[in-house]
């Protein structure tokens, strides 16, 4: 999940579901005092997301909801990568194929 807004729909998600999902820390984000005491559980940054895409298990991202898809998918994440699905404002990407 990339926005900071974000973390109340994944909040949710994680809790029922219990997957483990981490937040990408959107440039400039400041954590609101509520937060900051798990702010290393919570988020990562751009560096980990890539070392994760290209070295980890399989891995998605749910693209900004509050940002339009302007750029191309190939900059957002690095390849391979995969569409999973999409609607007129968000994609899921993965960087293996999901079946």
């Amino acid at each position: 999940c990339e926005a900071p807004t974000e973390y109340q729909l994944c909040a949710g998600l994680s809790f029922y579901l219990r997957p483990r999902i981490d937040l990408l820390r959107p440039p400039g984000y400041v954590d609101p005092p509520y937060l900051a005491p798990h702010s290393g559980e919570l988020f990562i940054d751009r560096d980990e997301l890539d070392r994760r895409w290209t070295n980890g298990g399989t891995v998605l991202f749910v693209s900004d909801a509050l940002q339009p898809m302007t750029r191309p998918v190939r900059e957002i994440v690095p390849v391979p990568l995969y569409i999973v699905a999409r609607t007129s404002n968000r994609r899921i990407l993965s960087n293996r194929p999901v079946h």
